[in-house]
């Protein structure tokens, strides 16, 4: 197991004269970070809660002293007049990304600067945590190009990965095409095979799967069926791992306005990255043997959400008689715009350059959770929703039992005023700030995943 020491530090810029015990001594809530793990923040004093009426946000610099990387990150209060104010940093190997709060490390020893910025004197004080690869947790199993052809070659990449969803180093990897074992390798964290096809034979589908060897641990991704499909149908297959009853299908529609047509080389390409991208999370890719992936041969529009207009969202126009069987469609665009979801029409919106608004937007379609923030789309969601309408349906859920129930008030144009209430946190969500899944939004997806095993997807 790899493992480097990583120092904290932190300079806080105060308003006044402070001591540091004033202050939380832990900022970090561990010691220990996987490797493309989230650490949340957490820092007090009554010295910065200047305004007793509204929640405050303070500015970190987090800093990689040896490789000179920093991100700015939000710390925000948890609620009004606490004092106490919570953010999130990834560790990852390789670039930093500010917008999704990833900060890049590498395999040596570092520093790490957290600076939060105020007028005013100034507090230094260390804080020591290690990062490690950890062990394989699972594979993630892939192909492409997108778009099959039958007599083309087919590249397959098999990435072993840890519980946090990064790449990390397998004593053995292997991929298998239709029963046959094609291609293995030692003490690596990936493998890529390219498989040539006879172009006489004209193969028109074909199977595989990838598999991790650690120890006595044997992870397989199970077995994806690839195929090609006559033009008459409306879609065509990326992958394909079993029938609808036992699996959610998801379909990609090219947004009109950002790609030329359906076949457009760039769709194929954001497609691909967008299925990296939800594959990711590690939710998903532990379930990977649950998703068909499918590619529109239609077209849709996304405009987005906005106050005036709502969720301007249009399926393509034979979306009610060609694309019935489908469990959710999402609309890949390349605009900027903020992405909403139409759950009647079972369809979202995402682009594939923030990383996680494809998870978050799934989370709404075909998941059925809701906002937990202000200005989102408020619902109860049954069975096992992760939003409540009074206090009390929340403090009496039993999985909420020990748990603190927060309140949030609703600015969406909708419902707004209105009380709603969740035990998840305000950070750090997937339905909040695109984080990760927090305790109800996993018992909701989970029980979804679950019908799946029952034949009830």
């Amino acid at each position: 197991m790899n493992k480097w020491l990583v120092a904290i530090a932190f300079s806080v810029l105060l308003i006044g004269t402070v001591s540091f015990d004033d202050a939380f001594a832990n900022i970090f809530d561990k010691t220990e970070y996987l490797i493309g793990e989230t650490a949340t923040l957490t820092f007090g004093s009554t010295i910065f809660d200047r305004d007793s009426n509204q929640v405050e946000i303070l500015l970190a610099t987090v800093t990689d002293a040896v490789n000179n990387e920093s991100i700015v990150i939000n710390l925000v209060e948890t609620e009004v007049d606490t004092g106490i104010y919570t953010g999130i940093v990834t560790f990852s190997l390789g670039l930093s990304n500010e917008n999704a709060r990833i900060l890049g490390v590498d395999d040596s020893d570092h520093v790490v600067t957290l600076i939060i910025r105020l007028p005013n004197d100034n507090i230094v004080g260390i804080e020591q945590i290690s990062i490690i690869q950890g062990e394989p947790f699972a594979v993630k199993c892939l192909h492409t190009p997108i778009l099959f052809q039958p007599g083309k070659d087919v590249t397959i990449l098999a990435i072993s990965i840890n519980e946090a969803g990064s790449p990390v180093v397998a004593e053995k990897i292997e991929i298998w095409v239709d029963d046959e074992l094609v291609s293995q390798r030692l003490g690596v964290n990936f493998l890529r095979h390219i498989h040539m096809f006879d172009p006489e034979s004209i193969h028109t589908q074909f199977s595989y799967g990838c598999r991790v060897i650690q120890s006595d641990t044997d992870i397989f991704s199970g077995w994806k069926a690839v195929f090609f499909i006559p033009d008459d149908f409306r879609v065509d297959v990326y992958q394909y791992v079993g029938n609808q009853k036992n699996s959610i299908d998801l379909v990609f529609i090219p947004d009109v306005d950002s790609y030329d047509s359906v076949v457009d080389p760039d769709f194929f390409r954001d497609v691909n990255t967008a299925i990296m991208i939800f594959l990711n999370e590690p939710t998903f890719f532990l379930n990977q043997d649950k998703f068909n992936f499918w590619l529109a041969r239609d077209t849709g529009s996304a405009d987005g959400f906005t106050d005036a207009t709502g969720c301007v969202l249009v399926p393509p126009s034979n979306w009610d008689t060609d694309y019935t069987w489908l469990d959710a469609g999402i609309v890949l665009h390349t605009d900027k715009l903020r992405d909403c979801f139409e759950s009647l029409l079972r369809i979202s919106s995402a682009d594939f350059v923030s990383p996680r608004t494809l998870v978050h937007e799934s989370g709404h379609v075909p998941f059925g959770l809701a906002d937990e923030y202000e200005d989102g789309g408020h619902s109860v969601i049954k069975p096992f929703p992760n939003l409540y309408q009074t206090q009390a349906d929340c403090d009496n859920d039993p999985f909420n039992s020990g748990k603190t129930c927060r309140k949030f008030i609703s600015t969406a144009k909708d419902d707004k005023g209105e009380d709603w209430f969740t035990s998840d946190p305000a950070i750090n969500d997937v339905m909040v700030d695109r984080g990760n899944f927090q305790p109800l939004d996993l018992r909701r997806v989970n029980w979804f995943l679950d019908q799946c095993d029952n034949g009830d997807c």
